[in-house]
């Protein structure tokens, strides 16, 4: 587990499966590194936009319900599709 609490070893773990490593710090990096030099400002998140799949929505909606108590799992299953989001 410790591989999740080190950027060096979580840069390799993305280096070697060409995957953008989940760490501010790019520079490590030859393909993703031009990234560094982008100003937070012009980077966001798309939970900012609102534009999330309505299956990912869908799915975490239900995550969210069974996690928080308000449905099995059973209930979450045979819902899927109309869980409303909270």
């Amino acid at each position: 587990m410790r591989f999740l609490i080190w950027r060096k070893e979580l840069g390799n773990m993305a280096g070697l499966k060409r995957l953008i490593a989940p760490i501010d710090d790019f520079s490590t990096d030859e393909i993703y590194s031009p990234l560094t030099d982008i100003p937070d400002s012009r980077s966001f998140s798309d939970k900012d936009t609102g534009l999330l799949d309505p299956a990912v929505r869908q799915f975490r909606a239900a995550i969210y319900a069974v996690g928080n108590g308000t449905m099995t799992v059973d209930e979450a299953v045979a819902a899927y599709g109309n869980i409303p989001e909270e």
